[in-house]
């Protein structure tokens, strides 16, 4: 019986990657399943915020953790993006996962970026069926969900570009 558990996991696994990494070779885009996304947010100063915040503004929502090499690897990409574009109307509204507090504190002393860093709570997560790290969800104006993306969101230059252009719309 451990066996056949032990097989099927594995079988389980292979499909889940197959069909993550299909259609890119960094990860996979998929269709929202929500139109919307809003989430508790814990800020570094410990207050409770939440994303009606960024109302009006692109927002960038990333799912990210400390030990996740993907994750480490989209960072500055991020801090790129957000410098160019945050007069024009875009937000990244990064979400650390890592399991305590002062892992992420110890990691922002010496990796300081510019964009808003937060913590959530944990069934926040499981509403949203989050499955991997980094997960990030663009957001247009409207606080409609674009486009979700696993792996590493290397085109988020492009898509912000064409958000801003169009004006607000997905």
């Amino acid at each position: 019986m451990k066996g056949i558990s032990y097989i099927l996991a594995l079988v389980l696994l292979g499909l889940l990657v197959f069909f993550a990494f299909k259609d890119s070779k960094d990860g996979v885009t998929y269709k929202p399943s929500n139109d919307s996304i809003n989430l508790p947010l814990i800020g570094l100063d410990g207050n409770t915020y939440d994303l009606k915040k960024y109302s009006g503004e692109i927002v960038l929502v990333n799912f990210w953790a400390t030990w996740c090499p993907p994750c480490m690897e989209e960072l500055p990409i991020f801090e790129d993006v957000y410098r160019k574009y945050k007069d024009k109307g875009f937000q990244i509204v990064a979400v650390n996962m890592d399991p305590n507090a002062s892992t992420l504190k110890e990691f922002l002393s010496k990796n300081p970026y510019t964009f808003d860093i937060y913590r959530t709570k944990e069934e926040a997560i499981r509403e949203l069926n989050i499955s991997g790290f980094p997960t990030s969800y663009l957001v247009d104006k409207d606080g409609k969900v674009c486009k979700v993306r696993l792996g590493i969101y290397r085109e988020l230059e492009d898509d912000v570009k064409n958000l801003i252009e169009k004006g607000k719309k997905c």
